[in-house]
């Protein structure tokens, strides 16, 4: 269904995502868009201070928010400057071992920094999930390793949340219960948009740049989250210098077989009748609306599906921009070419 509605980029899916979020928030468009620029703000000023940082520029939540030629509206609601810079020549390396084996190749016992904890969950495909906006995949697993550990989220000094878009750190923050005044970094390379994320790779410099920041404050306890995918494929480590008195491999199988057995939504591919839009994305081109992709949910039968608007109906397109269209009641029909509503 996605290929044949040409949601294949991430923006996409988060924009889905995002704005399904929003709407479960009960926030307008105008607040939710600034609470995002607020947290990618302070995201931004670590990468300001960051040597490695692709874009190490601090900006002002309206710099990050308000639309303009170097900052363009591509996708409803991200700017620009609110999405990670993938596509960037970064590299980083990391040499995980044992104590035995790092003394046998003298490296010094004050550069060691311990994997405490870990876990791993995998969430189902995006209109499988009863709450598009939230992703049970992504607490499980910050859960999971906190409590590996013994720690809670007042016991962890720093945070790397995996900032592609908002959506991911400010779940993230609300699972771990950090406050928005919190004065604890949400990252500590200067995330994605800012600092860079070379692909997939991105969560390998905030290990790096982790162990970095644990090594200069001994003791202290540090959270990685890696995301892949559309929220899909959520891990979470958390590492500190002293070494774990009982350690042990930790298995996520039963996590995620957990998160397997709770209910889900049935999809369909050719839908017909009267629907609920669950969530919408715009696209711009050149700073004009050009066309609609919706999540909707037939009434009948509960089931999900994809559809677009047609490509002459501009006037749907606008009705989605003036007046938020979540919950509210549409027709579809199946096409071949991609279902309408």
């Amino acid at each position: 269904q996605e290929i044949i509605h040409q949601v294949v980029l991430p923006m996409q899916y988060y924009g889905l995502m995002e704005n399904a979020r929003r709407a479960n928030s009960g926030q307008d468009a105008g607040t939710y868009l600034r609470e995002m620029g607020q947290t990618f703000s302070q995201l931004s000023a670590v990468a300001a201070e960051n040597p490695h940082a692709v874009d190490p520029t601090f900006y002002t939540p309206e710099e990050i928010t308000q639309v303009s030629d170097r900052n363009p509206l591509l996708i409803t609601p991200y700017t620009k400057r609110l999405i990670a810079k993938d596509r960037v020549n970064q590299a980083a390396a990391i040499f995980l071992t044992t104590v035995g084996k790092a003394q046998e190749l003298g490296v010094p016992e004050e550069q060691w920094v311990f994997l405490q904890a870990y876990a791993q969950t995998s969430e189902r495909v995006l209109l499988e999930r009863p709450r598009l906006g939230q992703s049970e995949a992504l607490r499980m697993a910050l859960q999971a390793s906190l409590d590996r550990c013994g720690k809670t989220t007042d016991d962890i000094a720093h945070f790397d949340l995996y900032s592609c878009f908002p959506i991911v750190v400010h779940e993230a923050r609300e699972i771990l219960g950090i406050a928005k005044d919190d004065p604890r970094p949400l990252t500590v390379t200067g995330g994605l948009p800012y600092f860079g994320g070379p692909g997939n790779n991105y969560s390998m410099h905030a290990i790096a740049s982790m162990v970095e920041r644990l090594r200069a404050d001994g003791g202290s306890y540090g959270l990685v989250l890696a995301n892949g995918g559309w929220n899909s494929k959520l891990a979470v480590g958390i590492y500190s210098i002293p070494a774990p008195a009982n350690w042990s491999a930790q298995s996520s199988a039963a996590l995620q077989a957990q998160l397997d057995a709770l209910p889900h939504l049935e999809t369909e591919q050719t839908p017909n009748g009267k629907a609920i839009l669950d969530s919408y994305i715009v696209h711009f081109f050149k700073g004009f609306p050009v066309k609609a992709i919706i999540v909707g949910r037939l009434l009948d039968t509960n089931k999900r599906f994809y559809a677009t608007t047609p490509m002459a109906d501009t006037e749907t397109v606008q009705a989605l921009l003036v007046e938020d269209p979540i919950g509210k009641k549409i027709q579809v029909a199946a096409d071949p070419k991609g279902n309408r509503f």
